[in-house]
């Protein structure tokens, strides 16, 4: 598991419930973004912000998925590994 895997950033909301993001890897395609963004609205449904990779390609992406409980980021979590062992496979 990378650094990036594991980047979760944790802040406060007015509530005082604490509420955590997921950054996933930045090496997605256009095609398997999308589907793990539809998976991300399907099964949870906060908002998260699509960016195009750092790396300059253009077919690379990643997501930062907002407003999260704890157990929403481990869930988030393991559907990234789950991706990613499904299309290293392809």
């Amino acid at each position: 598991m990378t650094v990036r895997d594991m980047l979760v950033l944790t802040m406060m909301n007015v509530e005082g419930i604490k509420m955590e993001y997921y950054e996933t890897e930045d090496d997605y395609t256009g095609s398997q973004i999308k589907e793990f963004n539809k998976w991300f609205d399907d099964e949870i449904g906060t908002d998260y912000e699509l960016n195009e990779s750092a790396s300059g390609l253009p077919d690379e992406f990643y997501t930062l998925f907002c407003d999260l409980e704890g157990d929403e980021v481990d869930k988030v979590r393991a559907k990234e590994l789950e991706l990613r062992a499904k299309w290293n496979k392809d």
